[in-house]
């Protein structure tokens, strides 16, 4: 699933719901963030 707006909004739900989500980021900076907080704030801020 990719780490936009959309993706990363699905992901949280289903996150959120007890399932294994990956996340495809096309920024590297996006996937350290992601990785190393378990947050994408770009997308969804808490």
């Amino acid at each position: 699933m990719g780490a936009g707006a959309w993706g990363t909004a699905v992901a949280k739900v289903l996150a959120d719901g007890g399932n294994e989500v990956r996340l495809w980021a096309r920024r590297q900076q996006v996937a350290e963030e992601i990785n190393a907080a378990r947050t994408n704030a770009a997308y969804l801020p808490e």
